[in-house]
């Protein structure tokens, strides 16, 4: 859990609630908007086929506590996901709620700090008194860096880090154990401020969510959000056009027309500037050139900051731009696609349909190296460090195609290693000599060092082939740490047995 920050920034350890006993709590899922067809990370990550639900919710009726706040709340909080969208449900395991939370209006002058807290409602009880605590730091606002709306807004934010308590957690502290019609399965999450010599407001904001922990889920439960909206995506010139592409004009339409924001997107790059629509003009643009390929395009429409409207997201537009036949050779070395390394067979991938032929070269630092005209390749310890490429032309009776991979830095071949083991003989006693073999090593090895250890520990200058064992030496053991070493390759190393001196 988040705890309580020290008088003068938040609040004091005496804010802290009594705990409730732990109990099965039944909610109630709500489901994506009309019209919305992403899913939204609520953390901080970009569009995903997971998350949390898009800007939808409510549909529930007023919770029956809501008439007895006092002083009643300023309003209610939105939460907002790392790309300014609209979110009103979750994972109960992610840290926090979302990326921001937002007041729906704004605060008095002077307070300049927002915390998230979490209450649990009880039938009958008044709701100052309720058991709940802080689940987020306390955070600076207005938020300038975040993106648009909460960027812009004047009202008091919340901005998660990432390291909010997670509604798994605070259930698990202070379930909700209530039977009673309109408080089974529901938490109150309240939005409080406070600012440089100023006590906590006594208004808050809030919004209730209800809680399914059969599939670890939460939804905005109230307040209920009123009007639909649809959002179409349309472009100019249409798909698909010839490489290379003219500029393409992207229109979104907000149906109906209704005060908020549009982003446009590519995957999980936003594309030009948010663009504001209004409540007589729900139409957006942005021109962008796309690349040869198919590109996707989407427009995510935000209602305006406090707005009890329903938030959509257009269908993926994907664009073609026709370019000339192409490939892109791929290398596959020892350790997978787009790696090679000194001594392990590189393969040069690449398809091509009836051709009459295929031909290859294979560069080393962009030249030529002689000779490397097949599709496998193995790298030379003079190429270490060197960025490894291959060069492919596939013709038929139509001509030809090329194509040339992407480099692969040439690393160390794997470690020598002993195939004929060294060994240790001797006496094995003080003042006689032990000696140690080489061994023989694959790939060969061009040096070969020696160090001799007494029991665990090494011995001072002992790096010879053979060691005259010290008296100080009766009773333990003797071993030689042999390491073996090549150009391209990594070192092998062998430790023999020990032997006891006597």
């Amino acid at each position: 859990m988040v705890a309580p920050q020290a008088t003068g920034d938040w609040l004091t350890s005496t804010n802290q609630l009594t705990r409730r006993e732990i109990a099965l709590i039944k909610g109630k899922v709500i489901s994506l908007a009309a019209g919305a067809t992403a899913l939204i990370t609520v953390g901080f990550g970009a569009m995903a086929a997971h998350g949390a639900t898009l800007a939808g919710g409510g549909g529930g009726s007023t919770p029956p506590w809501e008439s007895s706040i006092s002083p009643a709340p300023g309003g209610f909080i939105t939460f907002y996901n790392s790309q300014g969208q609209v979110v009103t449900g979750g994972s109960i395991n992610n840290n926090g709620l979302s990326a921001y939370s937002v007041a729906s209006t704004a605060a008095p002058s002077g307070y300049t700090k927002a915390t998230l807290f979490v209450y649990t409602p009880v039938s009958g009880e008044n709701p100052g008194l309720w058991s709940g605590e802080q689940i987020s730091s306390s955070t600076l606002f207005p938020n300038s860096s975040a993106p648009d709306p909460v960027g812009t807004t004047g009202n008091p934010v919340e901005t998660n880090p990432g390291d909010d308590t997670t509604l798994a957690s605070y259930i698990s502290s202070f379930p909700n154990t209530q039977t009673t019609t309109g408080y089974v399965g529901l938490y109150d999450v309240r939005l409080k401020v406070t600012g440089p010599g100023l006590p906590v407001l006594s208004s808050y904001w809030d919004t209730v969510i209800s809680v399914d922990t059969t599939n670890d889920t939460w939804s905005v439960d109230y307040p209920d959000w009123t009007q639909d909206t649809t959002t179409t995506l349309s472009a100019s010139p249409p798909s698909p056009q010839t490489a290379p592409a003219s500029p393409v004009t992207l229109t979104a339409t907000v149906s109906p027309d209704t005060a908020g924001t549009v982003s446009f997107w590519s995957g999980t790059t936003q594309i030009g500037s948010t663009q504001t629509v209004t409540g007589s003009d729900g139409t957006a643009q942005v021109t962008t050139t796309p690349p040869e390929g198919t590109t996707p395009y989407q427009a995510i429409f935000t209602p305006t900051v406090g707005s009890a409207d329903i938030g959509s997201a257009s269908s993926t537009l994907s664009y073609v731009v026709e370019g000339p036949p192409n490939f892109v050779p791929t290398l596959f070395g020892p350790g997978g696609p787009g790696t090679a390394q000194v001594g392990g067979l590189e393969y040069c991938l690449a398809s091509f349909d009836n051709a009459s032929s295929v031909t290859y070269a294979w560069q080393a630092n962009g030249n030529t190296i002689s000779g490397a005209t097949s599709d496998t390749y193995t790298p030379i310890p003079s190429e270490l460090s060197q960025t490894l490429t291959c060069s492919v032309v596939a013709t038929n009776g139509a001509g030809s195609v090329s194509g040339t991979s992407n480099g692969a830095n040439i690393g160390e071949g794997a470690a020598l290693v002993p195939t004929v083991k060294p060994k240790l003989s001797g006496p094995n006693k003080t003042g006689g000599t032990e000696k140690v073999t080489a061994g023989t090593w694959s790939p060969a090895a061009i040096t070969v060092t020696y160090q001799w250890y007494v029991g665990t520990t090494k011995v001072s200058g002992a790096t010879s082939s053979s060691f005259k064992v010290p008296s100080s030496a009766k009773g333990k053991t003797v071993h030689c740490v042999v390491t073996a070493s090549a150009t391209g390759y990594a070192n092998g190393v062998y430790t023999t047995p020990s032997v006891k001196i006597t």
